[in-house]
């Protein structure tokens, strides 16, 4: 889908990825699933 194209493109350079689209029940909403692509390993406390 072009749509779920578009996001993906957009969040490249992000930290995060586009893993999918979902309609919520009521079909009024968009879910966007996304990932961090940075472990929490990572990321530590500046003072430490």
């Amino acid at each position: 889908m072009l749509f779920e194209q578009i996001i993906a493109d957009n969040t490249l350079l992000q930290p995060y990825e586009y893993i999918n689209t979902e309609i919520v029940e009521d079909g009024n909403r968009l879910v966007l699933h996304l990932a961090s692509r940075k472990d929490t390993a990572e990321d530590r406390c500046p003072y430490c």
